[in-house]
């Protein structure tokens, strides 16, 4: 009878040794994890918040996960079709968007995603002739050819980084993204809640250990500073006088010396002020300009405290200005 009894016991521990938790799709299992502090709590991981985008779904809307029993994200044909940004849509049925639209690399000009989109499809020998044809004949290519073919958009090394971003849709019912994010928050449409935003030191790390990482890319991107560096530096859909902003480029970061292994704080310093603190800085002062909700920068971005508003001699962070 003890052992009987012990054995329940067991029994019991083992179905109970672990949460449960009931929401409207159904009730996940999850899993009790310590946190730094050493405190017990309950974890739920890998809940599906939409239905996969494959088969049909591909290049569709969002659609919710239903109760239980990335490029495919932000290809656009400019129109109805696919108008874009489905990525954020997805995101969007799981999270608010943290960040902010206003990096440059987080938005794209509507003619640059039409070409890419174009590109794209041509190169899988789908016709161009009609979006819905278009995109009928990419749901059949496989996802992960799809995806590879991303490599056929580089121009220098792995630049431009992102060919397939989110774009300001038509003028459609249930548009995600209706206007640029620039005149959103200008007009007193962006969302009534506070802003807190950063970058952290050295983020550009990212890109350039990469690049320094192969002696030959710093050599080519010295001898071609002016034709790779728009790209590089994401200012090549954006600036209107390129060669401009590339020569300043030159002389506030490199003083106009030759890019070298010894140049490794200078290139990451470039690639973290267009990458990150050009979005965060403009969507900061726009934001305090236009809107009256606080706007906090993080403590640990350091970078904010370095440079005044429109007085700033940071070339990168007029980029977008120009």
């Amino acid at each position: 009878m003890t052992s009987f009894i012990l054995l329940l016991v067991n029994v019991f521990i083992c179905v109970t040794s672990f949460p449960l938790a009931e929401i409207p799709q159904g009730i996940p299992k999850g899993q009790y994890t310590k946190t730094v502090s050493n405190k017990i709590i309950s974890s739920f991981t890998a809940i599906a918040y939409a239905k996969p985008p494959v088969g049909r779904l591909r290049f569709e809307l969002a659609r919710p996960a239903g109760k239980w029993k990335g490029l495919l994200g932000f290809h656009s044909t400019g129109d109805e079709t696919v108008p874009g940004n489905n990525s954020l849509r997805n995101q969007n049925l799981a999270i608010s968007q943290s960040g902010t639209g206003l990096a440059s690399w987080a938005i794209a000009p509507k003619d640059t995603a039409v070409i890419n989109g174009k590109k794209l499809a041509s190169s899988f020998n789908c016709s161009i002739t009609s979006s819905a044809e278009m995109v009928e004949c990419l749901k059949r290519v496989d996802a992960y050819e799809m995806t590879e073919r991303q490599h056929a958009f580089y121009e220098w090394f792995m630049d431009p980084a992102i060919p397939f971003k989110p774009v300001v849709e038509p003028n459609i019912e249930n548009a995600f993204l209706p206007e640029h994010p620039t005149e959103i928050i200008k007009s007193g449409k962006a969302a009534k809640v506070p802003l807190l935003t950063g970058i952290t030191t050295q983020d550009g790390a990212f890109r350039s250990s990469v690049i320094f990482a192969k002696p030959n890319l710093v050599e080519e991107l010295d001898a071609n500073f002016s034709r790779i560096a728009p790209l590089t530096f994401l200012y090549d859909e954006i600036a209107t006088d390129k060669d401009y902003v590339t020569r300043k480029i030159k002389e506030f970061y490199f003083n106009n010396n030759t890019i070298t292994n010894r140049s490794k704080m200078e290139l990451t310093d470039a690639f973290t002020d267009a990458m990150f603190l050009t979005g965060a800085n403009n969507a900061l002062w726009l934001h305090l300009n236009h809107t009256d909700q606080p706007v906090n920068p993080t403590p640990s971005s350091q970078h904010f405290k370095k440079w005044e508003p429109v007085q700033s001699t940071n070339l990168v962070l007029r980029i977008a200005r120009l």
